[in-house]
């Protein structure tokens, strides 16, 4: 091989990032300085002059800095201009307002020659409010555990197609260009889909018992808030992701709408109504009187 052509990073690592400039040099300072990796933090719209002296304070070989330039400012968005940066021959994502553990590197990095396309490792969570262990992390790590104890292809599916957030996980590149997978660029859940066909289309997986990342839980983070249209895009990412195992055979782990529907039933009359006729149009599984 020719070493002029060769390349030498193993690993990209995608943040993106939006006015949280003091966390995200608390994530970075969790990342050790490595030639084989890169560190990728795409912005998405936070305030010019604040952004220009991250620009400056942030002074690593390993950390490339872009803008999303786009009308359109979500983390999907961020996430997939990250990945078309990315040089890596794996992906591993983080949230700005996380952190890696002390020896989260080191377990990643013999991964690096596997035969794996997903190599799954723990992770665990912290309150922001009360600095005490939280359950962020609790139903992925049972996804593990679970499948530690028997691999049944039940245990696989499950972690292969329930194993939601990008975090904790390294990525083939090769199996994100292979099958053209990216992030739906929407206000919440941009990740279902994205997580769901790495999980479908890897040919072969593996875990790692070691906790290599810390989530930090918000009172009001996304996954803790509704509004209109987070609701909206997490029942069509619900339907999509329905849809898809449907169509490929997998129905029996398609997820029951009904607590979704709650919650647009909980925020808006009209809107529950809505959203329950677009499951049934969609032949998800509620049941629910409205």
């Amino acid at each position: 091989m020719n070493n002029a052509f060769k390349n030498d990073i193993k690993l990209s690592i995608i943040i993106p990032h939006k006015n949280d400039f003091g966390n995200l040099k608390r994530l970075i300072k969790t990342i050790p300085d490595q030639k084989q990796l890169e560190v990728i933090i795409v912005d998405d719209g936070s305030d010019p002059e604040k952004f220009n002296f991250l620009l400056r304070d942030i002074e690593a070989r390993n950390v490339h800095i872009y803008s999303n330039e786009t009308n359109l400012n979500n983390a999907g968005r961020s996430r997939n201009i990250g990945l078309n940066k990315a040089k890596g021959d794996w992906i591993l994502f983080a949230d700005s307002d996380d952190i890696f553990t002390e020896n989260a590197l080191q377990a990643i990095n013999k991964y690096f020659e596997a035969e794996a396309d997903i190599v799954f490792f723990y992770a665990t969570s912290i309150d922001d409010n009360s600095n005490k262990i939280a359950d962020r992390h609790q139903e992925y790590c049972e996804l593990l555990d679970n499948y530690r104890k028997s691999s049944s292809n039940h245990n696989e599916k499950m972690l292969r197609y329930r194993f939601f957030p990008p975090w904790a996980k390294i990525i083939r590149k090769k199996l994100i260009l292979d099958h053209d997978i990216v992030f739906d660029e929407i206000p919440a859940s941009n990740d279902i889909m994205f997580s769901l066909k790495v999980g479908f289309y890897a040919r072969k997986i593996a875990i790692e018992n070691t906790v290599i990342y810390c989530v930090t839980k918000h009172l009001n983070s996304l996954t803790a808030t509704d509004d209109y249209q987070r609701l909206i895009s997490r029942c069509q990412a619900l339907i999509d992701y329905n849809n898809f195992l449907r169509k490929n055979d997998n129905s029996n782990y398609i997820i029951n709408g009904r607590p979704l529907v709650s919650r647009c039933l909980k925020l808006s009359t009209f809107l529950g109504v809505y959203r329950y006729f677009i499951f049934l149009i969609n032949n998800t599984p509620v049941r629910i009187f409205i």
